[in-house]
């Protein structure tokens, strides 16, 4: 055999081999400490698990920026190279992910999409060929609203930052609005479009609050820390759904751990590398939910903790 002839057997024998490892695709919906909490635990679990990026699988990440176009140019760009798996992280790339994805091959696995309803209709619709399956991490507003309630029994105006753009955030609103109204509470909002816009918002928004609620809306976490700072200036509580968002500035919040998110969407990844269908895993919602209260702010404060969470806060102490 010729010299040339073992190279090109070593080369396509190699690229053949190469070719096997599956390519796993992320698109996530903006870049802060949840989703990041989100990408971390499921990078973890799949290595626990004998996959390890960049040696058993192939691994591109992206952020679409809570920018519905550049969520479409990074799928654009995701499906020329036809991956295993899309791993969207977050509504707004979920979304664009359904309508982008058309071929039979890719497997679309969702994460931290606030409404679960929405998976399961993207299932059931006239796509049904649509590999897809995932994790929700929605928490009703209803019992986020009552720690409020609970730290400040008299916070009758509660003032809500959000993107209206971000499909998650309309369903958040809706569902706090609902839960407010027989609690006495009135929903004052505040629409913002991009990060630029929070300086100008936090101004207006805290001369007329009694408290603060950010839920699920990643613009506004995204520039979480301009309205922690305005938080310390008035002392007026801020209160999330984000409960990774607590050490930085939040009084309390209570929601799902999102690594703990990340682990159980890496293990719907290896059930769709492994073969199986994952049109038939029902959609999951978060295992346990955790209330984070944040000491150094609740003593800047002067408040106490509820009799009725003694004993089931976690504290933090940034």
């Amino acid at each position: 055999m010729s010299k040339w002839v073992l190279f090109f057997v070593i080369f396509f024998s190699s690229s053949a081999f190469a070719s096997e490892k599956p390519k796993i695709y992320v698109n996530k919906a903006v870049d802060h400490a949840a989703i990041q909490q989100t990408y971390q635990g499921m990078i973890d679990h799949l290595s626990q698990n004998g996959f390890i990026a960049g040696e058993t699988f192939y691994l591109q990440t992206d952020s679409s920026q809570s920018n519905a176009q550049k969520a479409r140019m990074i799928f654009d760009r995701f499906l020329l190279d036809n991956p295993d798996v899309i791993v969207t992280i977050g509504t707004l790339p979920t979304k664009i992910a359904v309508d982008k994805v058309r071929n039979e091959h890719s497997q679309v696995i969702v994460s931290s999409v606030t409404d679960p309803a929405s998976i399961e209709n993207i299932s059931n619709s006239a796509r049904p060929n649509l590999k897809i399956a995932g994790v929700s991490n929605f928490i009703p507003a209803q019992p986020q609203l009552e720690v409020i309630r609970s730290f400040y029994p008299n916070a009758n105006k509660i003032g809500v930052v959000y993107n209206p753009e971000e499909p998650n955030s309309k369903f958040s609103i809706s569902d706090t609005k609902y839960s407010a109204q027989p609690m006495g509470l009135e929903i004052i909002e505040y629409k913002i479009s991009s990060i630029r816009d929070l300086p100008e918002t936090a101004e207006a928004l805290f001369k007329q609050v009694d408290a603060v609620f950010i839920n699920n809306d990643n613009t506004a976490m995204s520039g979480f820390s301009i309205l922690a700072r305005r938080s310390q200036e008035t002392k007026i509580p801020i209160f999330v759904s984000d409960i990774d968002a607590v050490s930085s500035g939040a009084l309390a919040g209570i929601g799902p751990d999102q690594y703990e998110i990340g682990q159980q969407t890496a293990s719907i990844i290896l059930k769709a590398l492994r073969g199986e269908d994952i049109r038939s895993i029902p959609t999951q919602t978060p295992d346990s939910y955790k209330i984070v209260v944040n000491e150094k702010v609740r003593h800047s404060l002067s408040v106490m903790i509820p009799n009725r969470y003694a004993h089931a806060v976690h504290l933090v102490n940034n």
